[in-house]
């Protein structure tokens, strides 16, 4: 992954933190929802996915939409979900996304997105044998149903940038709860 990249997304999960009540998160939260200031951390609590997508998308310049504008939109539209038959929001005001990815995205992006996933522990561990180091990857955690923003950077490792507590470009393994017992799977993005 280019160093730029590294940069602009490190710089995104550390702005965006969820349990730092000063993080522009908070501020954009109370901003969109016109929430009181004693529910935002409730609210923030369930940002991880929308935030690692969001910044997923603007560290790989598919979009220039700031987080608050973002988050406003995916509240407001209606997305069809074409393969289940259902309309919903792109998200509710917890940040939960509503709706497929494969749909959320060319709805709020305007990018065609075809996911796909690696569900082997074994991709974090060694990432060069399958995966793509120019893409960035969407990490999802069980047992707490967590969202971390990943790649692969110059040495290799596989790095996660997370918008909790596990830090920020560093490597996955050793991080809590990074292992085989809770790892669901990886999403991977387009590359540029």
């Amino acid at each position: 992954m280019k160093s730029e990249k590294i940069k602009v997304i490190s710089d995104i999960i550390r702005d965006y933190n969820q349990f730092d009540s000063e993080s522009k998160l908070f501020k954009d939260i109370q901003a969109v929802t016109g929430c009181k200031k004693s529910e935002i951390a409730g609210i923030a609590d369930g940002h991880c996915n929308l935030i690692s997508l969001w910044a997923i998308m603007f560290a790989s310049g598919k979009t220039e939409m700031s987080y608050r504008d973002y988050f406003g939109k995916c509240l407001a539209t209606d997305v069809y979900d074409k393969k289940n038959k259902y309309t919903a929001k792109g998200c509710n005001i917890e940040g939960r996304i509503q709706i497929g990815k494969e749909y959320l995205i060319p709805a709020v992006f305007g990018v065609d997105f075809n996911p796909v996933f690696y569900e082997d522990f074994e991709d974090v561990v060694n990432p060069s044998a399958r995966l793509n180091p120019d893409c960035f990857y969407q990490m999802k955690i069980q047992n707490s149903d967590h969202y971390i923003a990943c790649c692969i950077d110059k040495n290799g490792l596989f790095m996660i940038f997370d918008t909790g507590r596990r830090g920020v470009n560093v490597p996955a393994i050793g991080a809590n709860r990074i292992n085989e017992k809770y790892f669901k799977w990886l999403l991977e993005f387009p590359c540029l």
